[in-house]
């Protein structure tokens, strides 16, 4: 586990990469959906799209109306979790405990 972490933290170096912890001191989190992500595309007129898993395959959404629930599920998300150096101190201080 020690590597993975460490691993993690070297990505989360880099310009390109936003790492957030949602730390246990901001209570459990549930989302109320299951997995998803939000994909946007720099040249796409068609706008975001949300990929939803639910069990044994994952749904593509791209109904505006849809979508902005997903993004804001997101967002809720974000604004809970750590922020970028402070979620970055908390992978290294993990993977220290575990080395």
């Amino acid at each position: 586990m020690h590597e993975q972490l460490a691993r993690l933290a070297e990505a989360a170096d880099q310009p390109n990469v936003q790492v957030q912890v949602l730390p246990y001191a901001a209570g459990a989190y549930m989302p109320e959906v299951g997995g998803f992500q939000v994909l946007r595309f720099a040249d796409s007129e068609a706008g975001d799209v949300a990929c939803v898993e639910i069990l044994g395959r994952t749904l593509y959404l791209d109904d505006r109306a849809e979508v902005e629930l997903y993004r804001d599920a997101w967002e809720d998300v974000r604004e809970k979790a750590a922020p970028h150096r402070e979620s970055l101190d908390l992978i290294r201080a993990a993977a220290e405990e575990m080395k």
